[in-house]
């Protein structure tokens, strides 16, 4: 995995998040994959007196939860699921008349031990690769933009 940003759950309490706006079909894929449970644990969500149980890289929501959201219509966001459905990133089935969304591939997205390890692969290569540079162009002077390349 590379070229990867890490972003923080703490992103989504930040007020630009959560101004109101109609969502981006980015926008309300990003919040699906920040709405979805990240842990192995299972969890229950009550809705609408409905306890719904759901696992690791699945989310329950009403299409008019999500419409609200969003600032969607429900056909919009019925249209977009099965977008995402038919791309093979979610897939979606009925519960009690609550959609239970799963993420495919949710580990892509979520796997803290391959962020980490590509962020230490990146932090330790680069000194190296800096030092070799220097040490190769020793007594010489050199631009910036030639260092840098």
């Amino acid at each position: 995995m590379k070229n990867f940003i890490p972003l923080n759950r703490k992103f989504f309490d930040n007020s630009f998040w959560k101004e109101r706006r109609e969502f981006s079909k980015a926008e309300a894929w990003l919040d699906l994959l920040q709405l979805v449970n990240y842990t192995k644990t299972e969890k229950i969500k009550i809705i609408n007196t409905k306890s719904i149980k759901y696992g690791y890289a699945q989310y329950p929501a009403s299409l008019t939860f999500l419409s609200k959201r969003w600032n969607w219509t429900i056909s919009k966001v019925r249209h977009f699921l099965t977008t995402l459905q038919a791309a093979q990133m979610t897939t979606q089935c009925a519960a009690q008349g609550i959609t239970v969304i799963t993420i495919c591939n949710y580990g892509v997205y979520n796997d803290k031990q391959q962020a980490k390890r590509t962020a230490n692969s990146r932090l330790s290569a680069q000194p190296t690769a800096i030092s070799k540079q220097i040490n190769n162009k020793t007594n010489k002077y050199i631009s910036f933009d030639e260092f840098w390349n």
